[in-house]
């Protein structure tokens, strides 16, 4: 019998190729795939299926490393493919493990050929069955056996396999051998690569390993973002490092060195072993993000897609299926990307043909942004320019502004300004992305290069009107309105809806709130007879903001509840975000003195600036201020609250209207905190936002703290009456308002309620229709403003403008309509309702209650009647509100 030395040296043997491999330097342990593999262990077979570069070998070595049992290891290679050679490699592999183990038919090298195959799996079967342990034989690199013979070895000896051994075949492509059989029976496992890439825990704990010295942000700068789990890239940027001593760069993705190892790795390892037919159709077909069969067949013509897609995954050449409906596919991003900028180096016009055929492709199937990405990068301007000519307002429209930013950035700013359609819409487009300085830099130019007169001069000028608006220009903006509002004809009803909203605005800044109210009425009709929903929420919006002006709280409500259910069915814009409605739902709230559910609905908004809702960041944070005072909240937690009032307050934000507010919050909260701490210095930050004059705002701060801790004296109102002599020298309008405001409260307080009741009359008389209901309501609710009776208001106008302050302030919670509605719902209608509102099917209902879908179908009848709603859409808005209400109750 010969020894292993003497079988290795008979048969020319390489040991490398059946010892198993070390771990590579700065390895990341995978215990979750470790543990995976070992439960899989119990199958006949297991197949780890992933490209080049995933890390199937290293796994293998870790988990043989590891494991529970005996392993054999074999590395396969190209010579491999000659039986004689496989067969003796196997059993000396066998040897090694196992030298008790003797095989004369193995030992006989004459018997190792494609003639006797019955008799190779015979003895082959006899050699492992005498293996006296559980036992795993892994063989390593299968995607370069191509002999049919061998593979038949395999699959006859996998199915008479004794049940203590398990094949592990490590492979870039699926193997031609059978497995059907052992996938019925359960007897085989397949890992791909979903299951092999890193995980975005593993890629950390990579870097942190091999860049001790950068903290993990800066090292993740020196990897491209594209590298999705790819092992071989992430060594690759390594040694890119390493041997360029690159630094982190400010701005991920750009390390060009580390790229090209990839493209050289790609070429060698992935291209070099590809067919022409197949590179031809990668090139192709790579500058899609996503395509299918009729894609493939349009972009490779004269080769068969079905055929090709089918070969690229048997051969795991980076592709990955996506969807389920319809057989969709993509390139691993980092693959693709290196394959366009070798595709780029070679053939360039090629490729942009490429694109403009696969735009045409979308274009037919009126996928307009995919088609929009295509023609960007082709880089043909004229193209690009025909395309926003034709279907701009179309993915405007549809709220694909995001497409059409990218497809003016394909084309010159020149370009765009001597184009009076394109300028017009690339306009209304930077405006909606809150860039209404670049639309006015826009149109400047191009009007001073002669801008021609176009049809649409009404979207011209609702235009200005708006950016006006922006600009906080209101009678410029009024004035634009008058302008367009006779132009915009039927075919321009979306610029009228605008206009309409844009004059509603205006008029309720200058307190014509029943007008205000007529113009939005006026876009909801436009809005519901064209489907603009985000329109259509901001009117109601609208409505909402003017009926609480007037102090109509159900009508406000009303409006609100409109808003919101567009809102809950999405459609909403960056201009006019759910936190828009959600200020005015706690305004609405705080007005009520439901300080506990405007908390709730305040608390889980995030607090920190972000460029996204600036407008209606500092009223939330305003809000939220203030009801933590009224709370008498954590003074922690009031002091950070605080802080960001301070932050958005000064932040550079283009002015809003509720500068106003956030002061008087801020001097609400000095006054709780002067009177808690009466040594305290005051941070000069926040004295610097009341009043344009530092001593006024420290005499206002004074009487507010006296006000507030109820100490106020005679004396105080003779220090009110010398403060608004001081006013009205620095003609400072806002403080003297509440100055007068305090003279009320303050007579309150001393018992003089006529003359409180007078003093505030004349406050409201001498601020006119356009006063601060802002600031009224803030003292009002938060320092006892003095109550006025309808008697009191009669010889007073705008009457309707002064009817709130008849209202309570601490009035009992309001039974709204749907809090009527839901009080009917049984207990079992609310089991239903719970899971209508995450939008379950009656099937899946049914399932989650254990009750039969006939009933599920008696208790939706039952909802939609005491829901008063007439279809499922409308009853899960309901269901999704009903439970806000139940939460906040």
């Amino acid at each position: 019998m010969y020894s292993i030395d003497r079988l290795q040296s008979k048969y020319r043997i390489l040991p490398s190729k059946i010892n198993r491999p070390p771990l590579p330097k700065g390895h990341v342990p995978r215990a979750r795939l470790v543990s995976l593999l070992n439960l899989a262990q119990t199958k006949r077979c297991v197949v780890l299926l992933a490209p080049a570069g995933f890390g199937k070998s290293t796994l293998l070595a870790e988990w043989a490393n590891q494991a529970n049992q005996s392993t054999l290891w074999y590395s396969l290679d190209e010579l491999d493919n000659e039986l004689s050679r496989f067969c003796s490699y196997l059993f000396v592999a066998v040897r090694k493990q196992f030298p008790q183990l003797h095989s004369q038919f193995f030992e006989q090298e004459e018997n190792l050929n494609a003639t006797n195959r019955d008799p190779i799996v015979r003895h082959l079967v006899r050699l492992l069955a005498a293996i006296p342990r559980s036992t795993a034989l892994i063989l390593d690199d299968c995607q370069t056996i191509t002999n049919p013979i061998i593979w038949q070895i395999i699959e006859q000896t996998l199915a008479q396999l004794p049940s203590h051994l398990c094949w592990v075949l490590g492979s870039r492509s699926k193997s031609p051998i059978g497995l059907s059989r052992l996938q019925k029976a359960g007897q085989i496992q397949e890992f791909d690569i979903r299951d092999i890439k890193f995980s975005p825990l593993e890629t950390e704990q990579f870097l942190l390993k091999n860049l001790p010295q950068y903290s993990l942000e800066q090292s993740q700068q020196l990897i491209n973002s594209d590298i999705n789990g790819w092992v071989a890239g992430l060594q690759l940027s390594l040694i890119s490092h390493n041997q360029y001593r690159l630094r982190p760069v400010v701005a991920p993705g750009v390390n060009l060195q580390s790229q090209r190892l990839m493209q050289d790795y790609l070429i060698e390892e992935v291209l070099k072993h590809t067919d022409e037919r197949t590179l031809a159709f990668l090139f192709a077909t790579v500058i899609c993000r996503r395509f299918n069969v009729d894609l493939a067949n349009e972009l490779a013509a004269g080769q068969d897609a079905d055929l090709v897609i089918d070969q690229l995954q048997r051969d795991q050449l980076f592709i990955l299926p996506e969807g389920t409906a319809e057989p969709w596919y993509r390139y691993h991003s980092m693959f693709r990307h290196s394959l366009l900028a070798i595709a780029n180096g070679k053939t360039p016009k090629a490729l942009s043909a490429l694109h403009l055929k696969a735009a045409q492709w979308w274009v037919d199937r009126q996928y307009y942004s995919e088609a929009a990405e295509h023609l960007v990068s082709s880089g043909d301007g004229l193209a690009l320019q025909g395309f926003l000519h034709q279907y701009g307002w179309l993915l405007y429209h549809s709220n694909q502004r995001r497409t059409l930013q990218q497809c003016f950035g394909g084309l010159a700013r020149a370009t765009i300004v001597n184009d009076a359609p394109l300028t017009l819409l690339f306009c209304w487009t930077v405006v909606h992305e809150q860039q209404p300085d670049l639309a006015r830099e826009c149109l400047a130019t191009a009007r001073a290069q002669g801008l021609p007169v176009m049809a649409e001069i009404g979207s011209l000028y609702t235009l200005d009107a708006l950016l006006a608006l922006l600009n906080g220009d209101t009678e410029l903006s009024l004035e634009w309105v008058q302008l367009a509002l006779p132009m915009l004809g039927d075919d321009l009803s979306w610029e009228r809806v605008h206009c309409l909203l844009i004059r509603a605005e205006v008029l309720q800044s200058q307190g014509h709130y029943l007008a205000s109210i007529d113009s939005a009425e006026q876009a909801v009709g436009i809005c519901a007879a064209h489907q603009f929903q985000t329109q259509r929420a901001q009117s109601h919006y609208l409505i909402a903001q003017a009926h609480m002006a007037v102090g109509d709280f159900n009508a406000t409500a009303l409006a609100l509840d409109q808003a919101l259910a567009i809102a809950d069915i999405g459609g909403l814009s960056r201009l006019f975000t759910r936190q828009t409605l959600i200020h005015c739902q706690a305004r609405l709230l705080l007005a009520r003195a439901q300080y506990p559910a405007a908390v709730i609905l305040l608390d889980p908004l995030d607090g920190s600036l972000h460029e996204v809702g600036a407008a209606w960041h500092l009223p939330l944070v305003t809000q939220r201020l203030k009801l933590q005072l009224i709370l008498d909240t954590d003074p922690r937690t009031v002091a950070q609250t605080a802080e960001q009032l301070v932050q958005a307050r000064t932040a550079d934000y283009p002015q809003t209207p509720w500068e106003a507010e956030a002061d008087e919050a801020m001097l609400l909260y000095q006054a709780k905190t002067s009177a808690a701490q009466p040594a305290r210095q005051t941070d000069s930050r926040l004295a610097a936002l009341s009043n344009t004059s530092a001593g006024l705002a420290q005499d206002l701060n004074r009487i507010l703290t006296a006000v507030a801790t109820d100490s106020v004296r005679s004396s105080t109102v003779r220090d009110i009456g010398n403060l608004l002599v001081r006013c009205e020298c620095l003609e400072a309008e806002l403080p003297a308002l509440k100055l007068r405001l305090l003279l009320a409260i303050c007579l309150m307080q001393l018992g003089q309620t006529q003359h409180a009741k007078e003093a505030l009359l004349l406050a409201l008389s001498s601020n006119g229709p356009e006063m601060n209901i802002g600031l009224i309501e803030c003292y009002k609710n938060t320092l006892g403003l003095p109550l006025l009776l309808d008697e009191d208001l009669a010889d007073h106008a705008p009457l309707a403008t002064l009817m709130f302050l008849t209202q309570p302030s601490h009035t009992e919670l309001i039974r709204q309509q749907l809090t009527q509605r839901i009080a009917l719902l049984t207990p079992k209608e609310w089991s239903v309702l719970a899971l209508l509102a995450e939008r379950q099917k009656n099937e899946e209902i049914a399932a989650s209650l254990a009750i039969a879908p006939t009933t599920v179908r008696s208790h939706m009848k039952n909802i939609n009647r005491k829901l008063q709603v007439s279809s499922r859409d409308q009853a899960i808005v309901q269901a999704q509100r009903a439970l806000r209400l139940r939460k906040i109750r």
